[in-house]
């Protein structure tokens, strides 16, 4: 992997408290993307930073809320562990951001997780 972009990206971002730790993560994200959508992703992002425009501060969102130009803004997923489970899903364990967690089947593939099980379908 070229890092050389990661790392301008990174610094760009220049996350702060619990977000400096989501490195990890955001670079098995930035993996999955072409040069050329890096690229448009990292230049998105500048130009919104130069123009004063909000930025998600979480480093992750900053980049899934800027694959696409017209990107809805991403949200975190729900982790359901110790909670009511709505009827209707397929729920599985799976790791988000190095967490293990309970979260339905569309946020474990929205939001790309590791490591799934299924769990139960009600």
């Amino acid at each position: 992997m070229d890092t050389t972009l990661y790392n301008s990206l990174w610094e760009l971002l220049a996350p702060v408290g619990e977000f400096v730790y989501r490195d990890r993560a955001c670079r098995r994200l930035w993996d999955t993307f072409s040069p050329a959508k890096r690229q448009e992703i990292f230049d998105r992002i500048r130009t919104k930073k130069q123009r004063g425009e909000a930025v998600n501060p979480n480093p992750y969102f900053a980049i899934v809320n800027n694959i696409d130009e017209q990107a809805p803004t991403a949200q975190p997923p729900t982790n359901y562990y110790g909670r009511v489970l709505p009827s209707g899903n397929t729920y599985y364990r799976a790791d988000y951001l190095g967490v293990r967690g309970l979260y339905t089947e569309q946020d474990v593939l929205l939001h790309h997780m590791s490591k799934p099980e299924l769990f139960i379908r009600l």
